[in-house]
């Protein structure tokens, strides 16, 4: 059981990191569509990290946006255990449906609302398969287009076993951060960095936790749907109810190809390397993997 709630609480923890990943290849995506227009046309496109409020010819967009999608990978784990005692190697499956509603509350704030189920099927060890449902919920605060996004929310997540059902944990967390966007060479490229505090109350009580997570990302754009993208992410977690410190690094990279606005294909690595107080839990795992997913907007 244990084994399973170390990689579910690094999940959770960076639940919106990705998410602004994402939204880098969108900001580029966006500002070079936008330069080959005309540029007497009055248009104007803020990316937020949950869909976008697009102003074109001085009419606003719809106030209220919705979507969903489905994702999929297949990973490979050096470490699928996510432990310090024995790395055992392993593939993975990992599957997502998504549904979601931004809305615009005002100029300068917004709410998001994203509804997710998760499923890990792992091809060796099918003990540590996984499903479960999460929700998160968020208030953003923009004072300019070109100023930083501020965020406020909450998370619930719970997890179960594939094979006898039983339940990992469960968890609900307030959340709050801020992270930004530069875009750089004549929209090419994009440098994203912020900053997120997340505290969890969670069952077992020993995954009480506090935790805290800066995050970059370098997108660029090299072919009009091809873009090579690094990250780097560290975080802090300091666990209440027993004596466990964690500073968790993580460098990846990867290539994504995106011929559609509503479909995208990632081939993707990256290196974990988790320093814990208890050697139980520190570990490394490198993870090699490639995903698609389509999303839909209405």
């Amino acid at each position: 059981m244990l084994k399973r709630i170390v990689g579910i609480t690094a999940l959770a923890c960076v639940a919106t990191v990705s998410h602004a990943q994402n939204a880098a290849v969108e900001q580029v995506r966006s500002r070079t569509q936008s330069a080959g227009r005309d540029d007497t046309a009055d248009l104007r496109t803020i990316t937020e990290d949950r869909g976008q409020v697009v102003e074109i010819g001085g009419q606003p967009a719809r106030a209220l946006k919705f979507r969903t999608g489905v994702s999929a990978a297949l990973e490979h784990h050096s470490n699928a255990r996510l432990l310090g005692s024995g790395p055992v190697d392993d593939w993975a499956f990992l599957g997502a449906v998504e549904a979601g509603v931004n809305k615009p509350l005002g100029e300068k704030f917004s709410f998001d609302l994203s509804l997710r189920a998760d499923v890990a099927n792992y091809f060796q060890l099918e003990r540590l398969s996984y499903w479960g449902p999460s929700a998160i919920a968020l208030f953003d605060y923009r004072p300019h287009a070109a100023w930083p996004r501020l965020f406020v929310g909450g998370q619930l997540y719970r997890y179960d076993l594939f094979d006898t059902g039983a339940r990992i944990t469960h968890a609900g967390s307030v959340l709050a951060g801020v992270d930004h966007t530069w875009v750089l060479r004549a929209g090419k490229s994009g440098i994203t960095t912020g900053y997120q505090f997340s505290q969890f109350w969670a069952t077992p009580m020993s995954e009480d936790r506090a935790s805290h997570t800066l995050f970059a990302t370098y997108t660029h754009q090299l072919t009009a749907t091809l873009y090579a993208q690094a990250s780097y992410v560290w975080q802090y977690t300091e666990f209440e109810n027993q004596p466990r410190q964690d500073s968790r690094h993580t460098i990846g990279g990867g290539l994504i190809y995106a011929p559609r606005d509503r479909f995208s294909v990632r081939l993707y690595a990256n290196f974990v390397r988790n320093e814990s107080s208890n050697p139980f839990t520190d570990y490394e795992n490198f993870t090699t993997g490639l995903g698609a997913m389509f999303q839909l907007q209405f």
